[in-house]
């Protein structure tokens, strides 16, 4: 059965021309990946609600070797998440009611070879 991390990062690859283990990480160091890669993993956030409703959060990082390289690359991955509708995630079984970035994509800082990392955080509520 798939995880819903490694259902995530396939939508994600697939819909942004990112190979997984080539330039798209799932829960990798943000400071060893390259330019023009993306990093998912999960933060703290997630939560389960008396009813079942579950939260997770997410974080993507996103490096350029420009701040305009590394904005334009975290702009692409907030696309794929803005106001998305539910869907089914792969084989999880769980369905997904929704995902909601929780900010625009954010300059977070600059690697040791000066490669810009910008951020996008996001839920995704499901049952």
């Amino acid at each position: 059965m798939t995880t819903l991390i490694n259902a995530l990062a396939d939508y994600f690859a697939e819909a942004s021309g990112l190979v997984i283990d080539t330039n798209f990480y799932i829960g990798a160091d943000v400071t060893e990946s390259e330019a023009g890669s993306v990093v998912l993993r999960e933060i703290a956030g997630s939560s389960e609600t008396e009813s079942h409703m579950i939260t997770r959060s997410f974080q993507m990082a996103c490096k350029g070797n420009s701040y305009m390289a590394g904005l334009a690359l975290a702009e692409t991955m907030y696309a794929l998440i803005n106001h998305k509708p539910g869907y089914s995630a792969g084989d999880v079984n769980q369905p997904i009611f929704y995902v909601r970035p929780l900010s625009r994509p954010t300059a977070l800082d600059r690697d040791v070879v000066g490669n810009y990392i910008f951020v996008v955080n996001f839920i995704i509520k499901m049952a």
